[in-house]
């Protein structure tokens, strides 16, 4: 079985106003075709890691993250790539980091891409 793995790593401006962050990678088989099933093209994306942080006036924080969110989909699969679009929320504890525009917020998450490639036997 020939399967590709890749990872990237995202940076996501996160705005506490409950509105999503999204970002997005275009996986591109680094070594042929991506083998096509009954149910498609078979690729696949997974969380790989995810760090989230909290800024006051540009300097790290430690200010209470609160609720948050990080989740992935695999899209757009085609015969040699996919695109991976990553979401992330959060929702601070206090109503002063969510109105005041000193706090900000970063999601960092790393993705694992993994194809199956065109010739293989699973």
């Amino acid at each position: 079985m020939a399967l590709a793995f890749k990872t990237r790593e995202l940076q996501l401006r996160i705005t506490p106003t409950g509105e999503e962050a999204v970002g997005t990678y275009d996986f591109e088989s680094p070594g042929g075709d991506i083998r096509e099933d009954s149910d498609g093209y078979v690729v696949d994306a997974a969380i790989q890691s995810y760090k989230l942080e909290s800024f006051v006036s540009g300097n790290p924080s430690e200010w209470p993250i609160g609720g948050a969110s990080v989740s992935l989909e695999v899209k757009n699969k085609a015969r040699r790539k996919a695109t991976v679009v990553v979401r992330a929320n959060l929702r601070p504890h206090e109503a002063t980091a969510r109105t005041n525009p000193a706090f900000q917020f970063r999601a960092t998450v790393t993705v694992l891409v993994i194809a199956d490639l065109k010739g293989s036997t699973s």
